[in-house]
């Protein structure tokens, strides 16, 4: 019998489900900072080992952490703006609207009205310093240098995004509606400034992620991100990359993703996202994919595969469909793809969730990746806990996380939490 490409969990442990964005902060969203920092204190005072949260892509229309305009970049929301204050890049009273937005929930509306100039006074600042590193993130040069497969047309693309007033890319005047011919264009200082920005902001993220990720490996916490399995239509990646994906010469998709009629939808689920084109990715021996997943593992310890059915066959509905009952199943090289995977990177933790239908043969590709199953079953705990996540087992492999555990492990963790609020140590 073939060995699976890996095997890398063979402990039990514990964890929870929180996304940064829920962390207290005076500034109107969760950030990568003190309460990042004290959530980890948390953690391992309380015995837990895995930090699992939802994917830290910058977000577009409503604001969907599985609707981003880039499969690598980071969201400048979680930017921690306490060292940009600390080393004169922003001026305390400068944060005055951020602090005025709601504590107990985020009012994206308004964050993305203030947000933004506050961060652009920060870019700004940082330019006319003349310096070439920030608080011990290493050389933006070289930080350049090394995201340069992805970060140039990034930025590019939210600065001509923001140009032609936010309209999808697809609405963009024609010659700009292709990255090849936009990049030949004559662009405003406003244009590359803005995109200069943007870099300079992916610089911030990534600094901090680094910082935020050695802090929890020397408390013994792993940090569990999700890796969507589509990319949003309005993206960067599609956008730069056109030839990976499904699409008619005007851009538009051929056929879009989702799942059909189940338990959950008579209609099923019509996500709209443009499906790969895998002919493309076996050309390119999957150097888009492999270049993700080494973006992934710089934000996290273990990575969750978001959809892994799909990676063995994905329903494909036509682009005029109203709803996803009218698709077909249509099989993609995954076990292909994860071999790739696995050669550039030997000791990527990957799990799989296992929502959606799952087949023998989505099995029999689980199986020979060697990858642990995500089982998530909803589950409630009582409603004093104010705790409301999934249980999580792998199987055949021991548990890999469990949410909430035993009742009387989480009334452990709620009395500690509960304290850690109440003296203000979260």
């Amino acid at each position: 019998m073939t060995a699976p490409l890996y095997n890398w969990l063979n402990e039990r442990t514990s964890g929870v489900l929180l996304h940064v964005s829920c962390l207290p902060s005076d500034t109107g969203i969760g950030n990568l900072g003190t309460a990042a920092h004290r959530y980890i204190d948390f953690m391992e005072a309380a015995g837990l080992h895995v930090w699992q949260i939802c994917p830290l892509g910058p977000t577009g229309y409503g604001d969907s952490p599985y609707q981003c305009f880039s499969a690598f970049a980071g969201n400048p929301y979680f930017i921690d703006l306490d060292p940009l204050v600390k080393d004169g890049l922003l001026h305390e009273d400068e944060l005055g609207p951020l602090h005025s937005l709601p504590k107990d929930h985020v009012d994206y509306g308004a964050l993305y009205g203030v947000f933004w100039p506050i961060l652009r006074l920060a870019y700004n600042r940082f330019k006319r310093s003349g310096a070439d590193h920030f608080d011990g993130y290493g050389c933006i040069k070289a930080f350049r240098k090394a995201q340069s497969a992805w970060i140039e047309d990034f930025a590019l693309f939210l600065a001509l995004k923001s140009h032609f007033g936010g309209n999808s890319w697809l609405d963009w005047p024609a010659n700009y509606r292709d990255v090849h011919q936009a990049r030949r264009q004559k662009l405003s200082i406003e244009v590359t400034e803005a995109a200069e920005a943007h870099i300079f902001y992916q610089y911030l993220f990534y600094g901090q992620l680094a910082k935020l990720r050695s802090y929890a490996g020397s408390k013994g916490v792993s940090i569990l991100g999700d890796a969507p399995i589509f990319v949003a239509l309005d993206s960067s990646d599609v956008w730069a990359n056109r030839e990976l994906f499904q699409l008619k010469k005007d851009g538009k998709p051929k056929a879009v993703a989702g799942v059909p009629p189940d338990y959950f939808s008579a209609d099923g689920q019509l996500w709209g996202n443009p499906l790969y084109d895998w002919k493309a990715h076996q050309d390119t021996k999957f150097a888009w994919w492999i270049d993700r997943i080494k973006a992934n593992l710089e934000f996290y310890d273990i990575v969750r595969l978001d959809h892994f059915r799909g990676f063995e066959s994905y329903w494909s509905v036509p682009a005029n469909e109203t709803t996803a009952r009218n698709g077909e199943w249509i099989q993609c090289p995954g076990f292909e793809l994860f071999k790739a995977i696995q050669v550039a990177c030997p000791d990527a933790k990957l799990v799989a969730e296992d929502l959606g239908v799952i087949t023998e043969e989505v099995n029999a590709l689980r199986a020979a990746t060697g990858l642990p199953w995500q089982r998530t079953r909803p589950s409630m705990v009582r409603r004093t806990t104010r705790i409301y996540r999934t249980t999580t087992v792998a199987t055949p492999w021991p548990t890999l996380v469990r949410m909430i555990m035993i009742r009387r492990s989480a009334g452990i963790a709620r009395k500690v939490l509960r304290r850690r609020i109440i003296y203000g140590v979260i």
